[in-house]
């Protein structure tokens, strides 16, 4: 989908959005099930962090934890790191296309990435979970979650954005598909997982999935 020759969820669009607004990530709804699921003084990722409120939640729930979170986006990663400045997290800017490069040989127990996948194209979603999946440590899990099958994708909440210098209207949350159970563990079975396991929140309408990697 474009707009004004910009494409929803590129780069380019989430770099110009982190730099019109301030929205922090809400976690209350699942970060109590990752709090219980994370090993003690486990080194932790979390890709697509934006500007950083839900891996600082994590930290103070968890401060045993050494934790690391990334963007695409600079703004993003630039409002993380003055927002969050003394929690000892490190904000980076890296893309999930390209993690053996931007994390070069980094090995995580833990890596999570929260309301991402559906704003990845169904084509590259695999790639997506194939690079997150070489930062995991052998017997590390992956914590991931997608809108479920109840979510209605016609309803779109509409956000102002400066594009080209001037005003104009884009999707605040444009997803591209919507998920079930068997489609995760699917996804999960390219990397042949040693197991899935899943939760329903939010009301059903969120699916969270948990993906050991068989060590």
């Amino acid at each position: 989908m474009n707009i004004n020759g910009l494409e929803i969820n590129s780069p380019v669009y989430w770099e110009i959005r982190h730099h019109r607004e301030s929205w922090p990530r809400e976690s209350g709804w699942v970060l109590p099930t990752i709090v219980k699921s994370i090993p003690q003084d486990a080194r932790v990722l979390e890709i697509g962090c934006g500007q950083g409120a839900f891996a600082a939640s994590l930290k103070k729930s968890r401060p045993d934890v050494t934790m690391k979170a990334i963007d695409c986006s600079p703004t993003a990663i630039e409002k993380a790191r003055n927002h969050y400045v003394s929690t000892g997290i490190k904000f980076q800017v890296a893309d999930v296309f390209n993690l053996t490069s931007d994390l070069k040989d980094e090995e995580y127990d833990y890596i999570i990435t929260i309301q991402n996948f559906e704003h990845w194209h169904p084509s590259i979603q695999k790639e997506a979970l194939h690079q997150m999946w070489k930062r995991l440590k052998l017997g590390g899990k992956l914590f991931f979650t997608g809108v479920g099958e109840a979510w209605d994708l016609t309803q779109m909440n509409y956000s102002p954005m400066m594009w080209k210098g001037g005003e104009i209207q884009a999707p605040n949350d444009y997803h591209y598909n919507k998920w079930s159970e068997q489609d995760f563990y699917d996804l999960c079975q390219t990397q042949k997982a040693k197991s899935v396991k899943f939760w329903r929140l939010r009301g059903k309408d969120r699916i969270v999935a948990e993906v050991e990697k068989d060590g």
